[in-house]
């Protein structure tokens, strides 16, 4: 019996055999070298070969599940941690962005990072149901606040969501910007939202 397996020796998700297939170089992660890797280049449809075609998505989607974060983030090809999302959202730059979590428990234990997550760009996060997508900081040791804006005009929206573990639900340090949020909980944290040297800022609260 002989078992035959498709080898992927630059580890970006896409297997040789279709690295062949889109002409990209299968010991590069990023072939023409704008910021996408083949992977996602082939996933959204863009030319994995021209530096100035690299796909642009404002809307991502992340599914602890059945996502990866080798994807390129959009409905069809989920992400699976929240930390990954908001990485690619802030390297994009400037916009208005939406991040949709799947039903689920996004944690350490569950594949998230053990660091800040910081977004740097306008954002709305929207769970499918706060009774079933919760952000998770039980056993962080640097992941102490569920969110954290830094100084920017940053506008951070939360919405079906369920906070709770962490020192901070949210951290705001900003002289600017909006929290809103919007249906949440924030729950079993040593404080819900902490304010420091923080100016200008707008917090919005509606009842889960």
């Amino acid at each position: 019996i002989s078992v035959c397996t498709d080898t992927d020796n630059d580890n970006d998700g896409l297997p040789d055999s279709e690295e062949s297939v889109y002409g990209t170089h299968p010991l590069i992660v990023d072939s023409d070298g704008d910021g996408s890797t083949d992977l996602q280049e082939a996933q959204a449809g863009t030319d994995p070969n021209d530096e100035n075609s690299f796909p642009f998505i404002i809307e991502f989607s992340v599914n602890n599940a059945s996502g990866s974060d080798l994807n390129l983030g959009n409905a069809l090809n989920p992400l699976a941690s929240l930390h990954a999302a908001v990485v690619r959202m802030n390297a994009l730059g400037e916009g208005d962005y939406t991040i949709n979590l799947s039903a689920g428990t996004y944690s350490i234990t569950n594949g998230e990072a053990d660091e800040p997550l910081v977004p740097s760009e306008n954002v709305t996060i929207v769970g499918e149901d706060v009774q079933n997508t919760f952000i998770d900081g039980s056993g962080g040791s640097s992941w102490k606040s569920g969110f954290t804006m830094t100084p920017g005009s940053v506008n951070v929206t939360l919405v079906h969501l369920t906070v709770s573990g962490f020192e901070n639900g949210v951290l705001v340090q900003s002289d600017g910007g909006c929290l809103d949020v919007n249906k949440s909980l924030i729950e079993n944290c040593e404080t819900g939202i902490a304010l420091y040297d923080s100016y200008q800022v707008s917090v919005e609260m509606t009842d889960p």
